[in-house]
This record gives C-alpha cells, structure tokens and sequence, in this order.
C-alpha cells in the first residue's frame, strides 16, 4: 500500500470539534501526495494506465453517489463517521496503482466528507466556536475544482452563520462582565473597552453607569489626594506660598464640583467630602487673608502717621513771611514799595513752593484715610492760594512728576 492509503485514513472522525483541526493537516497532506505522485510519474517516463475493475468502480460510486446525491448525504456525526470508514476501508484494498489512478476522484470525496464533518457537528463555546471558523477557512481555500459546489455554499453559509454567532457570544461576554465589573466583580476599564464596539441600548446603557461608576472612583481618589494636599500646605510658614497653594486647591476643587455636574453623579459621600475639603480650603484663605488684611492695616496706620508728619513740615505762608520780613529794616517792612520788601516776598513764595514740593509731593493722597486726606487738601490750599502764577506753575509741575511713595 502506497503512501496515499497510510494518509487519509489519518483524520480522526469523532464529534468534538477540537479535532477540527485535522481538517487542516489532511488537506496539506493530500497536496504533498499529490505533488510525489507527479514526480514518480514523471521519473518513470510512463503514464499510469491501470484499468479499473467493474468492482471497485462499483464500490467507489456507491460511496460517491451517498456524496453526490444531497437526499443521500448523512445528517449527522455518526453517519459521516461511517461513510469516512467505508471510504478508507475501502482505500486499504486498493492496490498502491489503482489509488494513485483513483486518487483525484479520492482527493475530491475526501473533501466532502471534511466539508460534511464540519457542517454536522455543532459549536457549543467560544473556544469551539473559533475553531469551527478556522476549519471552514481552511476547507474552503483548499477545496478541489471538481469538489461539491453545493457543499461549498453551504459551508459558506454556515461560516456567516459562525461569524455572527461569534460577534453575539463576545457581546454576550462583553455584557456579562460589564454587569459583573458594575457590580463590583471586574475591572470597569477593562468592561468599557469591552464595550466600545457594540451600540445597541444594553451595552450603550452599562456603559454609561460603567463611565459613572468609573468618574465617582477617580473623584474618589482625586479628593483623597486633595486632602493629603491640605495637611500639607497647612504647615507651610512661607505666607505667600501658602495662599497660593490653598487658592489652586480651591480651584482645583470647583473643577471636581463640575466634573461631577457633568456626569450627573450624585453620590452623598463624594458630595460631603467636597463639601468638608472646600471649607477647610476657604477657612485656610480666610485666615491668610485675616492676617494679611491686619498687616495692611498697620502699613496703612503707619502711613497716615509718616503723611500727618510730612504734612506738619510744611509751614505757613505768614510764617515763611515773617520770617524774611524780620530780617528788613522797619522802614523797608513797611514800605510796599521797597525793592528789598519786594526780594523777601520772592523769597517767602519760593520757599513756602519748595516746602510743599518736598514735603507733600510724594504722599499717595490715594492711600490716605478721610481725615488726613482732608488735612492734606486744607494745607496745600492755604500754602497754594498765596503763591503768584509763576510759583503755583512750579508747584503744579513738581506734584505731577514726584514720585508716590507707596504704602509698605
């Protein structure tokens, strides 16, 4: 018995459909025969010429008329099974000549008998499932010219059939562990990206409470962090940097609050917890505030009472006036006349114009409370009135361009 008898009879017919696989190895093995049947020919230079006998054409067209003839076909494992055995019982009389004449009539029934195994027998999971797809692939690329066109619909009318019975059990798997993961059983990550392929109103509604669940947990632990956070700043001495950090924790805060308007999360716990954590955040800010307002209002106390001082340095015009007066004779005092009681005059506007420049010039009447700012307003009128047009210039000028000593 030649090579072509010790192969066929190798596919094992049993029903479960991990022996699909079978299908595969026969097909390519049928190839490799076929290609060593060519080169012994070939060598041999002589055609083979066998003639068959009326009985084994007999024998083999009953078994192909249970082929050809689809009322005739088996229907189930068993009666594959049977026909492959009488097949390949069938094969062991030949002699090594008569089933290499033979041997594309046998290429071809082999065919079908895969084509049938594959088509009674039934997946019953995924696992089987997948295999069943992969036979089908592999029966349908390697399937002879001469082989039942019949058969080869049907194959690819059950390969649609796999293929859509393949996509509803990974829905259904899909869906089972989105409702386990929802349930706390499954990672929810994992459950949505299982998800993301199906849009029909299941999957679309457990993926919405698996992205709600999802958004509450990252709240969760985002508010956690927050409040770590919080212990830490509370200790920072650095005031500056410790208004910053709280006023960038409340921000961050707010942020959360409308992420969690967004996703319409309305857990108790998530909202007390932002609750708490917001007013710890802004009693922080109050108390930095507090504290910066009262050192504000000491530099601004310190102020009025640095301004009341400059102010009282200015002194009044009759002062200046006298002053420079009493140096003149009683005559020349007297005299409107008098150049020199003219000098002294000039004399009294410029100084009374420079002690206002540089005493009140540089005090930021903006910063000044009602009362000193009222007594600012009352002197410079009195010192200003007095002064001639040429003197009010000068003053008017030096106020613009002093520079405003701030409050500090």
């Amino acid at each position: 018995m030649n090579k072509i008898s010790a192969a066929i009879p190798s596919i094992a017919f049993i029903v479960s459909l991990t022996v699909l696989i079978f299908v595969w190895k026969i097909s390519s093995e049928i190839k490799v025969l076929s290609a060593q049947i060519a080169q012994t020919n070939t060598a041999s230079g002589n055609a083979i010429s066998n003639k068959i006998s009326s009985e084994v054409e007999k024998n083999l067209s009953t078994i192909e008329s249970q082929l050809d003839d689809e009322s005739k076909c088996p229907t189930t494992p068993e009666g594959v099974n049977k026909l492959n055995n009488d097949l390949t019982n069938f094969i062991k009389t030949l002699s090594p000549s008569v089933q290499e004449e033979l041997y594309p009539r046998i290429e071809r029934r082999r065919w079908e008998l895969d084509a049938l195994w594959v088509l009674v027998n039934k997946a019953t999971d995924s696992r089987g499932l997948d295999e069943h797809a992969q036979a089908l692939e592999s029966l349908l690329s390697q399937k002879p010219i001469a082989a039942s066109f019949t058969l080869e619909e049907r194959l690819k009318t059950r390969q649609k059939e796999i293929e859509n019975q393949i996509i509803d059990a990974d829905r259904a798997s899909a869906i089972e562990y989105a409702t386990n993961a929802f349930g706390g059983k499954g990672d929810s990550q994992t459950a949505l990206r299982m998800l993301e392929k199906y849009n029909d109103n299941l999957a679309n509604e457990l993926a919405g409470k698996l992205r709600k669940k999802v958004m509450t947990l990252a709240i969760a632990t985002d508010i956690e962090s927050l409040e770590t956070e919080l212990k830490q700043y509370s200790i920072l001495s650095d005031r500056d940097l410790k208004e910053y950090a709280f006023s960038r924790l409340y921000q961050t805060i707010q942020e959360i609050r409308l992420r969690t308007i967004e996703a319409v999360i309305t857990d108790d716990k998530i909202k007390s917890s932002l609750s708490t954590l917001q007013k710890k955040v802004t009693d922080n800010l109050g108390a930095i505030n507090k504290g910066k307002k009262q050192i504000y209002d000491e530099k601004i106390k310190n102020y009025q009472v640095w301004a009341l001082r400059e102010i009282n340095k200015v002194r009044s015009y009759k002062q200046i006036e006298d002053a420079e007066l009493n140096r003149l004779s009683i005559t020349d005092r007297h005299n409107q006349f008098s150049e020199v009681r003219k000098k002294a005059i000039e004399k009294t506007n410029k100084i009374v114009r420079e002690d206002l420049i540089r005493y009140m010039s540089q005090i930021n009447q903006g910063a000044l409370d009602e009362a000193v700012g009222q007594w600012f307003r009352k002197v410079y009128q009195d010192r200003f009135e007095r002064l001639d047009d040429k003197e009010k210039l000068e003053v008017v000028k030096g106020f613009a361009f002093a520079s405003k000593s701030p409050v500090e």
